[in-house]
């Protein structure tokens, strides 16, 4: 019998108070210098072997990386991973920013500087076709060169990318497409492509390294620094211009892996192809306070109706001091208290 998932309010109330609280970094998960020549706008980057793993050790299980700003996309044959990382802690107060940029170009940072936590989550397509056949669409003009790669002591040069990456007969009569959305909000897109001849149910992503809630709207990976929420935007039979939209719905037929299914089965229709639209969506968190403790007053975050969120708590850190009188004092640490607003991409607008 197939489980359908249900709505589960409780966690969105503590959401905002998890995404202030910890560091929602998500950045390239490999250690690589490049060179880039040409158009350098976001693109899925063909493994030629300049892909490595967290422990300097080749990674051939990538076909192509997608590098953004919030999310990095690896694709594999039989699936594909949300590569994540932020600094493990707060940079120390010792070191500015000029300091992190020196040693950047002089040398290896500080150990202090290159901590760094990563999570991955991996999607995998059960009981997909082992023989699907991958193409490369739309190559970009753009090449890269990778010159720190281990072992490869004259590097690796002229890497394409692309912006689509398409793989026929997933399933049978199921396709999937890869895409870099025009939307520069949207980090990734694919689109899950059912021909007549295709069945939604054979659709089942297995997905590990992460806690996942679902619901018939989302999916909610609950990640160490933050939460990604995976969301189906539109869905739609037909193709080109003649466009039907279909609601369509997660699934959770056993543990941990999901699929889809139409919200309304009268819209379910055997002459037409049915595209569904999946797409991640990030939450922002930042650290926010300084060298001392901060806290928050329970309860005391709000939404405004622009979107923006304000927060209020105490501090004990010192940014304020500036000491007089003897050259040698002491201050016994009072706490007070603050009121913040950032905007809805997270940015500081004011605190007082």
């Amino acid at each position: 019998m197939e489980n359908i998932c249900f709505p589960s309010n409780e966690f969105r109330k503590v959401l905002l108070f998890l995404f202030v609280s910890f560091t929602f970094s998500l950045s390239l998960a490999q250690n690589l210098t490049l060179n880039q020549t040409g158009n350098t706008k976001s693109a899925f980057i063909k493994n030629k072997g300049q892909i490595i793993d967290q422990n300097d050790k080749p990674n051939p299980h990538v076909l192509y990386l997608l590098t953004t700003p919030g999310l990095n996309v690896q694709l594999k044959k039989n699936g594909f991973s949300y590569d994540t990382y932020e600094p493990e802690g707060k940079p120390q107060p010792d070191a500015t920013p000029g300091d992190v940029f020196n040693k950047r170009m002089i040398g290896k940072p500080e150990e202090k500087h290159s901590k760094r936590l990563f999570h991955r989550i991996d999607f995998e397509f059960v009981d997909s076709n082992p023989g699907v056949e991958i193409s490369e669409r739309e190559e970009t003009a753009s090449f890269q060169n990778f010159y720190n790669v281990p072992g490869m002591e004259t590097g690796i040069t002229g890497v394409s990318s692309f912006k689509r990456i398409y793989y026929r007969e997933l399933y049978p009569g199921i396709d999937v497409e890869f895409f870099v959305p025009q939307d520069p909000a949207k980090p990734v897109e694919y689109n899950f492509i059912v021909h007549p001849a295709g069945k939604i149910e054979d659709i089942r992503m297995k997905i590990t390294g992460a806690t996942v809630t679902c619901t018939p709207e989302q999916l909610e990976l609950y990640l160490i620094h933050g939460t990604l929420s995976e969301i189906i935007p539109a869905s739609w039979n037909g193709q080109g211009k003649q466009k039907d939209p279909v609601l369509i719905n997660f699934t959770q037929p056993e543990e941990n892996i999901f699929g889809f299914r139409y919200a309304d089965e009268s819209q379910k229709t055997e002459h037409s192809t049915l595209t569904i639209d999946p797409t991640p969506v990030r939450q922002w968190a930042t650290y926010f306070g300084g060298e001392e403790n901060e806290s928050y007053f329970v309860g005391d975050v709000a939404i405004d109706s622009q979107g923006n969120s304000v927060i209020a708590g105490y501090t004990q850190s010192t940014s304020i001091m500036g000491t007089g009188g003897p050259p040698e004092s002491s201050y016994e640490t009072q706490a007070f208290t603050f009121i913040a607003k950032f905007d809805p991409e997270g940015t500081l607008l004011w605190t007082t």
